[in-house]
């Protein structure tokens, strides 16, 4: 079976080092706390929910009992195992809010001291981003913490280390938004299905209309829809702002980038009368023309951000150079063409492993059974436009594991060198991965709870890369 992550796992050597490296911070800072704690909470907060753990304190057993049979003495001794484990979750986390504490049996002889807020950070760092939305109503000094950049940053690294699948789903006027991690080094097909935790909806447009066209990419955790009023959101936390409106003579294409120097996100617009940029997060919110030496605009969505470079597919207005590449600088704000044939502008833009990519598609825009092969283009010298070359043949079992009727789009590759392909109009969809070292093909379930708003005619956009942001943005003043 396919091993996949499905946000509970079971503790694992990991976990216990986690524990060690808690206690060896406890140690620098000179406190008292036996060497048992660290390592039990680093385990216990993988395997049990939190949530309950805090919102559920002092609750109790008993009622719940009530309704149901007398429990064998079995289940009696793992109760009490569970309720005494609980206990000392509690106890440990409490410890991080208040200077005097308890010791682990309840009884007031326990040392006071004051838990050190790195090792706060550190250790809340690992929940989940609904726990720690609620743990930030918890108290005004938990909130100031979980709000303070050190937090939010250190949380940022952490999840760009684990990125996620990400899907958008078209459903009757609508995006949802879903995520779950990537499956872990899967080596045959697998009945387990990955299941996604949904986060939000929206009503606005997140995507251009006409072929081959696909839904704004997620970007360092966030989005921009494709408004004429764009909306910046954060599936993660649910906020929503929205950016100034664009004023142009003609139809607008926005694109997010992200500069990873000064932790910057930066909105580009492009339309026919000129370039337009707009800084969010600095404060104010404002757009400003920049020079682009060659006019040029989009006429399909397939763009990508890697390394602080926005990468886009786009048209000259020039006589001479039909087919371009945009390269965007996000720091300085300075434009790269790259002239480019019909077959890599058709492609679909991927990150391979820091460099831009260029998969080459069936002529209409997908892979299917009788798809016998993967062709790829890897940009290698942006100054000189050098690409270079990469055939892949698809393995035999390609055709067996993808199924009749069944059109691929191409998702990206992951970081440890997958192609992922995913359909758009499945009702319960599959992620395929194509592993060319070992020249495999596993295919992976997806499980995506809609509820009642279930249809046959949604549509299933996956994207590969997301991540997790839980820092929350000012709504800034907008100025014309």
């Amino acid at each position: 079976m396919a091993e996949v992550a499905t946000g509970c796992s079971m503790t694992t050597a990991g976990d216990i080092r986690h524990g060690k490296e808690i206690l060896d911070k406890d140690r620098c800072a000179n406190l008292n706390i036996e060497s048992y704690w660290p390592s039990l909470l680093a385990k216990l907060c993988q395997n049990r929910n939190i949530d309950d753990l805090l919102m559920n304190a002092g609750a109790g057993g008993s009622a719940a009992g009530a309704t149901q049979e007398a429990p064998t003495e079995h289940k009696k001794k793992e109760e009490v195992k569970e309720e005494s484990e609980d206990d000392m979750v509690l106890w440990y986390l409490a410890c991080l809010t208040r200077k005097k504490s308890l010791s682990p049996l309840g009884h007031k002889n326990g040392v006071g001291y004051s838990i050190p807020r790195d090792l706060v950070i550190e250790i809340v760092s690992r929940l989940p981003v609904k726990s720690i939305a609620r743990f930030r109503c918890v108290s005004k000094r938990w909130a100031s913490i979980l709000l303070h950049r050190d937090f939010t940053d250190l949380f940022l690294k952490m999840s760009l280390a684990r990125p996620r699948l990400f899907f958008m789903v078209k459903l009757k006027g609508k995006f949802l938004f879903f995520s779950t991690p990537l499956p872990l080094s899967p080596d045959q097909n697998s009945s387990s299905p990955l299941v996604a935790d949904r986060h939000m909806s929206f009503s606005c447009e997140f995507s251009s209309d006409g072929p081959g066209n696909s839904p704004s990419r997620p970007v360092c955790g966030w989005l921009c829809s494709k408004d004429e009023n764009p909306l910046m959101c954060n599936p993660s936390t649910g906020q929503c702002i929205t950016l100034p409106k664009v004023t142009s003579m003609g139809p607008v294409d926005t694109y997010l980038g992200y500069d990873p120097v000064d932790k910057l996100f930066k909105v580009l617009c492009v339309s026919t009368d000129g370039c337009r940029v707009l800084t969010f997060g600095d404060g104010e919110m404002s757009w400003r023309l920049i020079d682009s030496p060659i006019p040029h605009y989009p006429l399909r969505s397939n763009e990508i951000c890697i390394n602080g470079v926005l990468y886009y597919t786009a048209v000259s207005l020039e006589r001479g150079m039909p087919y371009l590449i945009v390269c965007f600088d996000v720091r300085f704000e300075k434009f790269t063409f790259l002239i480019v044939n019909d077959k890599i502008w058709n492609s679909t833009l991927i990150n391979f492993s820091g460099k831009l990519g260029a998969v080459r598609p069936d002529p209409l825009y997908f892979f299917t059974r009788s798809s016998t092969s993967l062709e790829l283009e890897v940009l290698e010298d942006v100054e000189n436009q050098k690409w270079s070359k990469h055939s892949h043949v698809l393995p035999p079992l390609w055709r067996d594991i993808v199924g009749d009727r069944t059109n691929l789009y191409i998702v990206g590759m992951t970081g440890t060198g997958e192609f992922v392909f995913a359909p758009r109009s499945q009702l319960n969809p599959y992620i395929f991965l194509y592993n060319v070292v070992r020249n495999t093909v596993v295919r992976v379930r997806v499980q995506i709870q809609l509820g009642v708003v279930a249809s046959k005619s949604r549509k299933t956009f996956t994207f590969l890369d997301h991540v997790q942001d839980v820092k929350l943005m000012e709504a800034p003043s907008k100025s014309s």
